[in-house]
């Protein structure tokens, strides 16, 4: 059977018996009116009909949206369908059935956010909201519609509660930002309240004993208790019966919503509202007992008929003296009124924010000026504390002056600190504290006067900084009255013009002019000043010491408040040395910075120039674009610096071939032109370009001590024969100057039609590469590796193929020279990467083996600032071990920038993953260089395996290859291993793995997994069995 915990019920303010009885006779009369009242109005009710301008607003907005409380059973809460339930919602939905307005409940705020919520329009209403005063700053309220008085909850065991001094010796928990909490604590600030966020949190906390006492909504209390099986807890006693009652808010701009709220809850008969009720409310019981006096009555009946006599008389003095006191009673009430009404004024209305605060920091009072100044809702204010909005910086300086404070050794304080505003910026405010004490001398609450003082802050911190601007810009300032005497300059201006301040104080700014201006033009100057109050321009001015230099004039005027001027202001910037910049950006702009020699722009310009003439003479002229021969290998091998030192010598040897009226350019790279003009014949042309070949038969010594050699490859168009125009005449040229190093190099060819149709197919085949990648056209394949020992597979090389439309497959060769050149080589190789990681984890998955797989790096790759990263992201991404991977690169690559290439290894080698120097033997690198990179293994090119063993020299080249290695503790792969008698020589050396064609050519990846687990299923491990894979 259900216990009902309302029978219990005492109502503090019962605390003389007078009063009790008089309480118990008032309530059957009520009783009855309340019936009455009912039967009245459920007698009456009528359909509601609406005016036109009502039904126009509703028609203006037929949805509403409703904010609701998730966590306020029964009246609101959110079910465990995610709906919104409960006696407020069995009324919005019946109010907006007669009103035709679809409320939309809105659950997804919080107490007390959905206030805020109301407050910035992200709702339209409230189904559940108590009035306050301050509320109706910002909501208007209809009637109450569901009565919730305020109880005591306690353990069942806890004795009857009769006063609020029983009650202040309790742990009361408190549902943190409810208007019920805020009138608690208002009116009762000695509590000891533990703040929850929900009804149900302090129902537990209570039932747990975790506090004493809870105060809350007689329903929600019940309706919880019962729900979750609190049978430990009783209402112990009312706390407020009265003044608690719920409404529905809605935003201050729809006034006209209430007003039809209002009429829907007078058209609901009163059956009906209790039907309402009924279907949320649990059934509770009979009411406080009313105790019955008759027995007492009939048994001193005589003895009261003597007595009524005394009383009568009695009665009649205490008439005569209850009157006098009634209205002295009555003039002071007045005037405690009135005098509250003043408090209440001067405290609402106060220009600054006033607080009355708890010793424990706890707001108890707060006027509104306060709450605009920290930005917090007036409720939301109540549930914090001032150490919960001070500053982190000023809050130990506070606490401090609290403290002496309480102690006595201070009356109070002021100071100036630091609020934290409730979106989160800062407010400065200058704060007054005193202490008002109780009569025994403890301390009952402080006064806090707290002044903004934003603004002032703001104020003095922009004239500390425009003074800071003053001494420390490197603009020169000058201040001058109106007579333009001058009276203040700034540091900056001695700086640039060499004059002190006590040099110039009191002179005019004329004393700066240089006479490269007018008089005229300084009257033009002061006649725009004087309309305008500013001008602005460049000048020459002078200098202290003679020089004349540029500067950037601004000056403004400063008026007085009648508006005439008072001040003006001249901020001087010097532009020399911006005027040397825009110079040296000029001459940047049209030449070649390392060998001074005009660049691409201005070639194209003289050219541009040169066959207009030459169209106006009908002459002819010859272009030619040379390419240094081996540049890259001088560069890769001896270093960036002294491919720098190259490119200037060959500047210079060039130009001194050449005559003053040709023009020699450097387009970038190791790419020169020359523009020859009135050539007479072809053969003028070719005398040229065969000179400039022939000055490449001596070596070159180069500053740093190099001696080189080098070759130029030369290819030549002529204007008109092989073009009309500036870009058909280079590109015509640059298409010979290839086919000259297709030649041999060192040579010069002139343009043909041949040659363009080449180059048209070079450009369709990169235009046909880059859609390769993204049409999925490109394959890997894998070159087995083997122990050279054993002959069991350790790895394979992933190498890339490029599949044609018809099946075939392209082999790198004709590919990737073109990648490289282009830079699609970035892209595919990060493919590359990605397939083969991809490749051998599923290898791993399926049982094939801990394969090594060998990925090459390409130089372009290696540029790349985050190619560790990316490494890394791949190797996660697939799964793979870092030790299942190996890469690839040469040794020039590293050799490049030593620097940059050692921190580069090192951090590749962090990751986990072996490294490999490609094509060992074939660059220009260092030995005891080499040997600091955390290098795994050499790979020996094929270069030198080919003619082993029966050629000595490459015999002894890779023997050597491999002995060193050894001694460094690296690993040898020989690649290109095609014969039997290579592989006996290389195992003989001891070299440790092998890769070619005796192996295995590259397979796809499902024939290398057959090839793996045939060697492997083979007795001696693939040893003796078959090499060359047919």
């Amino acid at each position: 059977m259900r216990r009902n915990i309302l029978n219990e019920v005492v109502n503090l303010s019962a605390l003389r018996p007078f009063l009790h009885v008089i309480a118990r006779l008032r309530t059957p009369l009520l009783a009855v009116a309340c019936v009455l009242g009912m039967l009245a109005k459920a007698g009456a009710t009528q359909p509601l009909a609406l005016s036109e301008t009502e039904r126009a607003w509703i028609d203006a907005h037929p949805v509403v949206r409703l904010g609701v409380d998730p966590a306020y059973p029964p009246y609101s809460f959110v079910d465990t369908g995610g709906a919104y339930s409960g006696v407020s919602a069995a009324f919005m939905g019946r109010i907006g059935d007669l009103l035709g307005i679809r409320f939309v409940p809105v659950s997804e705020f919080a107490w007390p956010d959905l206030v805020g919520a109301l407050q910035a329009r992200r709702i339209d209403a409230i189904a559940t909201m108590v009035y306050l005063p301050e509320r109706s700053a910002y909501a208007g309220f209809s009637e109450i519609y569901l009565p919730t008085p305020l109880v005591v909850m306690t353990d069942v065991r806890h004795p009857q509660l009769a006063t609020i001094a029983e009650l202040a010796k309790l742990r009361v928990a408190l549902v943190k930002g409810y208007s019920s909490t805020v009138q608690v604590m208002t009116r009762y600030p000695e509590l000891q309240p533990r703040f929850v966020a929900t009804p149900l949190e302090g129902l537990r906390a209570l039932a747990g004993g975790e506090v004493d006492a809870y105060i809350g909504v007689l329903g929600v209390n019940t309706y919880l208790a019962e729900k979750h099986g609190m049978t430990n807890l009783k209402t112990n006693a009312a706390f407020d019966m009265q003044s608690n009652g719920q409404r529905v808010a809605v935003r201050g701009d729809w006034p006209q919503l209430v007003a039809l709220i209002d009429k829907a809850l007078a058209t609901i008969p009163e059956r009906e509202r209790a039907d309402l009720m009924r279907q949320w409310m649990p059934a509770h019981g009979a009411q406080i007992p009313v105790i019955d006096y008759a027995p007492l009555v009939r048994r001193w009946a005589p003895w009261l008929a003597a007595l009524a006599v005394l009383v009568a008389a009695g009665a009649l003095a205490m008439a005569l003296v209850n009157r006098h006191l009634q209205t002295e009673l009555a003039r002071r009430e007045r005037e405690w009124v009135a005098s509250e009404a003043r408090f209440r004024a001067t405290f609402e209305q106060a220009a600054v924010g006033i607080a009355h605060v708890a010793p424990d920091g706890r707001w108890i009072r707060v006027n509104q000026r306060l709450c605009d100044i920290v930005g917090y809702a007036h409720e939301t204010l109540l549930t914090r504390t001032f150490q919960d909005i001070t500053h982190a910086d000023d809050l130990d300086a506070d606490l401090a002056l609290v403290k002496r404070t309480l102690a006595g050794d201070i009356p109070g304080y002021t100071m100036e600190k630091r609020y934290l505003h409730c979106n989160g910026h800062v407010v400065w405010i200058n704060l007054t504290v005193s202490l008002v004490r109780r009569a025994d001398g403890s301390p009952d609450y402080f006064i806090s006067v707290v002044e903004d003082i934003s603004e002032r802050k703001r104020a003095s911190d922009a004239l500390q900084d425009a003074g800071a601007v003053f001494r420390s810009t490197r603009e020169g300032i000058i201040i001058t009255d109106r007579a333009q005497r001058i009276l203040a300059v700034n540091p900056a201006f001695s700086e640039i013009s060499g004059y002190a301040a006590d040099e110039v104080l009191g002179h005019t700014p004329a004393m700066l002019q240089s006479g490269h201006h007018s008089a005229s033009e300084y009257r033009a100057m002061w006649a725009q000043i004087d309309a305008a109050g500013h001008w602005q321009g460049e000048v020459l001015s002078r200098r202290k010491d003679g020089e004349v230099f540029p500067e950037l004039l601004t000056i403004s005027t400063v008026f007085d408040a009648d508006g005439a001027p008072s001040r003006y202001v001249a901020i001087l910037t010097d532009l020399s040395r911006l005027k040397r910049s825009e110079a040296e950006l000029a001459r940047l702009a049209h030449y070649d910075p390392l060998t001074d020699l005009p660049n691409r722009l201005l070639v194209q310009s003289r050219l541009d120039h040169a066959l207009d003439r030459a169209e106006r003479d009908g002459a002819s002229l010859a272009v030619m674009f040379l390419d240094i021969d081996r540049f890259k290998d001088v560069n890769d091998s001896l270093g960036h610096p002294v491919g720098d030192e190259l490119l200037v010598a060959m500047a210079r040897r060039m130009r001194s071939r050449l005559r003053e009226s040709d023009t020699l350019a450097r387009l970038g790279g190791d790419e020169f032109l020359v523009v020859l003009e009135d050539v007479q014949r072809p053969e003028d042309a070719a005398d040229v370009a065969q000179a400039l070949i022939r000055l490449q038969d001596s070596p070159i010594t180069l500053p740093s001590g190099h001696e080189v050699y080098v070759g130029v490859s030369i290819g030549i168009s002529l204007y008109p024969t092989d073009g009309n125009t500036t870009t058909e005449l280079i590109r015509q040229a640059d298409a010979a100057m290839y086919q000259a190093k297709s030649h041999g190099r060192n040579t010069f060819r002139f343009y043909t039609a041949t040659l363009t149709r080449a180059a048209d197919q070079r450009l369709a085949t990169e235009q046909r590469l880059r859609r390769a990648l993204a049409a999925d056209e490109f394959v890997l394949h894998y070159q087995p590796q083997i122990a050279a020992d054993s002959g069991a597979v350790v790895g394979c090389e992933a190498l890339v193929r490029w599949r044609n439309a018809d099946g075939s497959l392209i082999p790198p060769g004709d590919f990737i020279p073109l990648a490289e050149e282009t830079g699609i080589i970035v892209p595919l190789g990060q493919w590359v990467l990605e397939t083969a990681c991809v490749q051998a984890q599923a290898w791993r998955e399926a049982g094939v083996g801990e394969l090594l797989m060998a990925v090459n790096l390409s130089a372009r790759q290696l540029l790349q600032h985050d190619l560790v990263e990316r490494i890394d992201a791949v190797l996660r991404q697939t799964g793979l071990p870092p030790a299942c991977l190996k890469l690839e690169f040469t040794e020039s690559m590293i050799m490049n920038k030593r620097e940059e290439g050692r921190a580069l290894v090192h951090a590749l080698k962090q990751l986990g993953v072996g490294l490999s120097i490609d094509d060992f033997g074939t660059g220009y690198s260092s030995l005891s260089y080499l040997k600091s990179f955390p290098i795994d293994e050499m790979k020996i090119d094929r270069s030198f395996v080919r003619d082993t063993p029966q050629n000595a020299s490459d015999a002894a080249i890779v023997a050597t290859i491999v002995a060193m290695a050894r001694n460094l503790g690296l690993r040898v792969v020989a690649e290109g291993v095609e014969t039997p008698a290579q592989l006996a020589f290389l195992q003989g050396l001891g070299c440790n793995f092998c890769q070619g064609f005796l192996i295995s050519r590259p397979l796809a990846a499902p024939e290398f997994a057959a090839f793996v687990r045939r060697r492997a299923a083979a007795p001696d491990g693939g040893a003796a069995g078959e090499l060359l894979l047919k």
